[in-house]
């Protein structure tokens, strides 16, 4: 099983459908939701909700002529989950393009980290800094504090992969 958010219109649900028995994925902006549902294949499992470490209602900042780079802001009406709040019954990667929210996305995943040692990638290119005064890095760095052996296993572009 594989967990990818964010889930944009579906492009990266439906490639990761592909390899994996089940996804599930969720997208923040209820325009790309939309598009996301009506793309994906069956095996994807979709919500339109957001990844973060406490259950909340969230805004979004809408950027004119990039559909993939949304961010939540502020209060609003989508849905912020925790991953850990799935429960579920595998996880064998955690993938994450949330526009610098992935610190949060992980920390609300701890649960599920520490009992299935997902691999996990995710983008890290300053907009956690630069939209919610969380230095670059603290995905990274929280991930090898947890003690469970992660490393570094590639960077690719602005994407960080860790593994076991």
């Amino acid at each position: 099983m594989a967990v990818q958010a964010g889930g944009n219109v579906g492009v990266w649900a439906s490639h990761l459908a592909k390899s994996f028995r089940e996804v599930v994925t969720v997208e923040p902006d209820p325009v790309n939701y939309e598009c996301l549902k009506r793309n994906v294949p069956s095996n994807v499992m979709h919500q339109h909700a957001g990844f973060g470490d406490k259950p909340a209602l969230a805004g979004m900042v809408n950027i004119k002529g990039n559909a993939g780079a949304h961010y939540i802001d502020g209060d609003g009406g989508c849905p912020i989950m925790m991953i850990d709040s799935l429960y579920l019954d595998a996880c064998d990667l955690l993938c994450l393009d949330i526009e610098g929210y992935e610190p949060m996305a992980l920390r609300g995943a701890e649960q599920t980290i520490r009992k299935y040692r997902p691999v996990i990638m995710f983008e890290e290119k300053g907009l956690s800094e630069r939209y919610y005064g969380v230095p670059a890095g603290t995905s990274e760095k929280w991930v090898l504090s947890l003690g469970l052996d992660y490393r570094v296993k590639a960077r690719v572009r602005k994407d960080v992969i860790l593994t076991c």
